[in-house]
């Protein structure tokens, strides 16, 4: 039931309650905990799409028939491809590469004027349906059938019948109580509502016949396409328009019966023993099977020049996505395993594999007597190649003779040695790296690899991170290796989880004695295992010890571990360095800023103003008597007594004569210093938006805060916390944040949660995305209402947001765009009329922008225009509830089996 028309109609958007996170305390971009007041929204749109309720399938005893289409799941800028794993297009957010639109955004835009262009969508639309079909280009009839591919009763036809018929359309529009047609001429054409009502109203003597349509419903000539309206046998009949606006196609009947005919002739019904068991359809590229039996279906994976299919490269890829949905892993490896033995299929077979290894390792990992069958078969296979072919056997080369129930098996010696002599000398070398593709991808998944990696001194860089610790309930997974390091060159990877340093066991160690343990070596010898699921269980685990300060609302559902910083193993200073910095810096323009005067300094906190990771390390400004000021790059690690080495390094002062101290400012003007002991370290979990620190001279007695440093802290304080935060900032961390979680997202996941919602575990990323949603509406509703004493204060907060939005606009992050102004238009916000009243009119319009791509008519055309030309300018993060909705809808709205 994953066809490629979208998601049916809906002419208001869906609405479900969310849960609003209450509590005391300031709202924190990035932190773990609420923010104030407690509020109850009764209706915010759109909100995450509803989970659909399933229906049982109906499934024919006889013949058990199972859906398959022609169309693919959507992919990652409103869809997943399927038959690959899910990766970000264009650039990487988490590695701090941004796209040029990103980095545009990035600049704070405080009073721009440009606006948001949301008006071309149905502009552009109209142009083509109203343009004669006989004028039309193949664009313009791709677009129309893309449009009418929302409507269920219509996207039931053939593909090829679809797409005759959108070629032939006449657009007309009508007003209330125009009429359409009556019996004279109803007949002669097929009739299609597309927006509006119509009634329909016939008489035959003294019986009198009234009815509405609506959109996506047909009447006339082959009115059984949808909510079919006979017409035939009436003395008389019309059709009135009985709304505002009331849009129409039709076609001419004979034109239509045309277009179904020929249409016919490009389907094909596969017939085995007597028995129905494929139905394909042609394409302009290709043919596919629409719908099949679970066994033709799966021999047509080894074998699709038995059905005609041969052309569709994308069926092996789509097969592998959606097959747990009507058979299960036993009976395609089982397939897999009989086809290995035919020399036509073992090729086919060898490909199949080494995709379903590759991208699917779950099924294996599920099931480790699979994985055993599988790797015994092609041991088998590559000894049988080596030793040369065999004499025929009597079970090899029987591609037929595979019956679906039975339990998977390797081929013996003799029959791999018989199918390999059956190859001839071409196919022969492509089975040599068949075979060595597939092995490769099973050791890559199950085989424990030792990766040995020197330095010269105990803190020089390996050239990757890991995670991990006994504190956490976990091994020690590696999350991040540097380009052209060391680790990489030597095949580590991110995904491996370290399973002993030198022969000491680590999988129970804390972080601090792992750390400890490798500072210890020189030469180490890692023995590690790929295990990325592991890693994405770990890094998704809501029982992790979290960092960050308490009493902030939880915007971040991975937060970051306290282990393993860049002390050892941070980028090599050649290495390329690619980070996002604040304020839209490059990661290059954040070196030059935190880069020492002196060379040569090999200490931990001066390699960390090169080795800068906005996702690991943060950035505290420290300052002087007299306001002056340096940013200096820290680690959870660092300390003080760190910091203080680095500023009288950079100011060439003596280091035992300074300490740091903390200066605060109270509501009240009152300050206070506190000198901090040297070994304190967590500095960046004492930044307040009242405090700051400073480097002080203990022997002289002088002032730190003057009184201009006072006033301005004073009314930061006053501002609060998330006033005093840059919006651009903000929008990028927001964005960088969202493109992480959405790029986790498998596309399994996706079948899983259609297939099996009630099993959670099985779409962990998913379901973490869609709470990042819920969580972003929710604290947009908290920070607006939580300065109950004054709406000047609550219209600078819509204000922010609003600017918050539309630089999340200009960096093709859709989704977080969508829940801000979801949060606006909550009823707790949008009944706010004195804050609302206070705001200034330039950022009235532009909400009203940002409002108007959420406009939910024509299927929320307008979003998906500015999502089809933010695809020309990757990456991107699209609105995700509806995408959600597009899937469900999908699936809900074609059968998956029938007889």
């Amino acid at each position: 039931a994953l066809g490629s028309n979208r998601a049916l109609h809906d002419q208001t958007s869906d609405t479900a309650g969310i849960t609003w996170r209450g509590g005391d305390g300031d709202t924190t971009v990035g932190g773990d905990a609420p923010a104030a007041g407690l509020v109850n929204a009764s209706k915010a749109e759109p909100q995450p799409a509803p989970r659909m309720r399933r229906r049982s399938a109906s499934t024919s005893a006889a013949s058990g028939m199972s859906h398959t289409s022609p169309g693919r799941l959507p992919t990652r800028s409103g869809s997943v491809s399927p038959g690959r794993p899910a990766s970000r297009s264009g650039s990487n957010f988490s590695d701090g590469q941004c796209s040029p639109t990103l980095a545009r955004a990035m600049v704070d835009d405080e009073d721009a004027e440009a606006g948001i262009d949301v008006g071309g969508a149905e502009d552009s639309v109209m142009s083509v349906w109203r343009t004669p079909p006989s004028s039309r280009t193949p664009d313009g009839v791709e677009r129309i059938f893309e449009e009418m591919e929302r409507f269920s009763s219509f996207a039931s036809k053939p593909e090829s019948v679809r797409r005759r018929v959108c070629a032939l359309m006449e657009f007309r529009a009508y007003t209330r109580g125009d009429v359409l047609c009556t019996r004279t001429d109803l007949l002669d054409y097929w009739w299609f509502v597309l927006a509006g009502t119509v009634q329909f109203a016939a008489s035959s003597g003294d019986c009198t016949t009234n009815s509405t349509l609506g959109e996506g419903e047909a009447f006339g000539h082959g009115a059984d396409v949808g909510s079919a309206t006979a017409a035939a046998g009436v003395a008389s009949a019309s059709v009135t328009a009985t709304a505002d606006s009331c849009h129409v196609v039709r076609v001419p009947a004979a034109d239509f019966a045309r277009s179904e005919a020929e249409g016919e002739r490009d389907i094909a019904r596969i017939m085995e023993e007597g028995a129905l068991v494929a139905v394909t359809e042609r394409h302009a590229d290709a043919t596919v099977i629409i719908k099949g039996a679970p066994h033709a279906l799966t021999q047509a994976l080894f074998t699709p020049q038995r059905y005609g299919t041969g052309d569709d490269t994308d069926y092996a890829g789509v097969f592998l996505l959606v097959f747990r949905t009507f058979t299960s892993a036993a009976c395609v490896l089982s397939a897999l395993l009989h086809h290995l033995r035919s020399p036509p299929a073992i090729l086919a077979a060898l490909g199949v594999a080494a995709a379903w290894v590759e991208h699917f390792y779950a099924d294996f990992a599920a099931s480790p007597a699979l994985a055993a069958t599988l790797r015994t078969a092609i041991d088998t296979l590559e000894a049988a190649r080596e030793r040369g072919a065999g004499d025929a056997c009597a079970d090899a080369g029987a591609a037929d003779g595979w019956i679906e129930q039975q339990p998977p098996r390797a081929p013996s010696m003799a029959e791999a040695r018989a199918a390999v002599g059956g190859l001839s000398d071409n196919d022969s070398a492509v089975l040599e790296n068949a075979v060595y593709t597939v092995h490769a991808a099973l050791l890559a998944h199950t085989k424990t690899r030792q990766v040995v990696l020197t330095r010269a001194a105990g803190e020089d860089s390996l050239g990757f991170k890991y995670r991990g610790g006994k504190e956490y309930g976990c091994g020690f997974f590696v999350t991040h290796v540097y380009d052209d390091s060391q680790a990489q060159r030597n095949g580590l990877r991110v995904g491996d989880e370290i399973l002993a340093v030198n022969g000491n066991d680590v999988t129970v160690m804390s972080s601090t004695n792992a750390d400890l343990l490798i500072m210890q070596y020189l030469t180490i010898e890692f023995d590690v295992r790929h295990n990325l699921s592991g890693l994405r269980l770990f890094e998704l685990n809501p029982h992790r010890r979290r960092s960050g300060s308490q009493g902030s609302l939880d915007l971040l559902p991975i937060p970051k571990s306290d282990s393993s910083e860049d002390l050892w193993t941070s980028q090599d200073e050649d290495a390329p360095r690619k980070r996002l910095g604040s304020r839209g810096l490059s990661r290059m323009s954040l070196n030059r800023m935190f880069k020492p005067k002196r060379s040569g300094d090999e200490l931990p906190i001066f390699r960390l103003q090169y080795d800068f990771d906005s996702t690991e390390h943060a950035v505290l400004r420290v300052f002087r008597p007299g306001d002056s000021s340096k940013l200096v790059a820290v680690s959870r690690k660092s300390s003080v007594q760190d910091v203080i080495i680095f500023m009288t390094t950079h100011y060439n002062l003596s280091a035992p004569e300074y300490s740091i101290c903390l200066v605060s400012v109270d509501g009240n003007g009152v300050v206070k210093q506190t000198m901090l002991p040297e070994s304190l370290t967590n500095l960046h979990s004492r930044v307040r938006v009242n405090a700051r620190f400073y480097l002080k001279c203990n022997q002289k007695m002088e002032v730190l805060l003057s009184d201009d440093g006072k006033h301005e802290v004073m009314a930061k304080y006053a501002r609060g916390f998330f006033f005093s935060l840059e919006a651009s900032a903000v929008a990028r961390e927001l964005t960088v944040t969202n493109h992480d979680l959405y790029g986790r997202i498998t596309p399994l996941e996706y079948i899983n949660f259609l297939w099996n919602p009630e099993v959670h575990d099985e779409y962990i990323n998913l379901q973490c995305f869609t709470d990042r949603f819920n969580a972003e509406v929710a604290w947009v509703v908290d920070e607006v209402c939580a300065h109950t004493d004054s709406s000047k204060k609550r219209a600078d907060a819509i204000k922010k947001f609003i600017k918050i939005a539309r630089l999340c606009f200009q960096a093709n992050n859709f989704n977080t765009l969508f829940a801000i102004v979801s949060g606006l238009a909550a009823t707790p916000v949008s009944r706010l009329k004195q804050s609302w009243e206070r705001l200034p009119s330039k950022y009235t319009e532009y909400y009203a922008q940002l409002e108007s791509l959420m406009d939910p008519s024509r299927n929320m055309a307008k979003y998906r225009h500015a999502l089809e030309k933010a695809s020309a300018n990757p990456p991107l993060i699209p609105f995700f509830p509806l995408l959600m909705k597009d899937l469900s809808f999908l699936h809900e709205g074609n059968d998956s089996k029938s007889e």
